[in-house]
């Protein structure tokens, strides 16, 4: 990843990574930024920093400082956390992109989301997030990625993808995606 700053974006073998696994285009994944949570006027997500969460707003991804800080640093266990949550909130970005382009999309998604979340805690009350729809489809992200680290190895903080995505190590990467998610 890059030097932390106010704004990073995936390297290329986290978009090498997701777009294989999620199937999203990596013209898309170059434009996610990553951001710390007080850059939004909101300073969501809300979530502790131990490690904490992200929110979403169309290709900008918010995260708790922990979490933001995570790829410069050295702790494999927090690359592990970072890489799965990032699946998760990859699948947000696809969804935010069903909505009409233009510098108001990022609005757009968050008043989406608000009207699902509303409509969820009304259906299924403490168990909203858990229970909205698009979460469930998001979370879809976080299954495949397990999924394929279980297949290979383990989820675990020394799986070979983990270095692989925090130091982009593209090649190395390129090389075992081939030979076990030929396609």
């Amino acid at each position: 990843m890059n030097a932390p700053s106010a704004e990073q974006r995936l390297n290329p073998s986290c978009i090498l990574l997701y777009g294989r696994l999620l199937g999203l285009p990596a013209e898309l994944l170059g434009r996610v930024r990553l951001f710390p949570r007080d850059r939004n006027w909101l300073h969501a997500p809300w979530y502790g920093d131990a490690p904490g969460g992200a929110m979403v707003l169309a290709e900008h991804i918010y995260l708790s400082r922990t979490l933001y800080h995570a790829p410069q640093g050295r702790d494999r266990t927090l690359h592990l956390s970072w890489l799965l949550l990032m699946a998760h909130e990859l699948v947000h970005v696809r969804q935010a992109r069903s909505l009409s382009p233009g510098p108001l999309r990022p609005l757009r998604f968050g008043v989406w989301a608000g009207l699902r979340y509303a409509r969820s805690f009304l259906r299924h009350g403490r168990r909203a997030y858990a229970e909205a729809a698009f979460e469930r489809e998001a979370e879809s992200g976080r299954d495949a990625l397990k999924e394929l680290l279980t297949r290979t190895g383990g989820i675990h903080p020394q799986h070979p993808i983990v270095a692989w995505c925090m130091e982009d190590r593209q090649e190395e990467l390129q090389q075992w995606l081939a030979a076990h998610m030929p396609g």
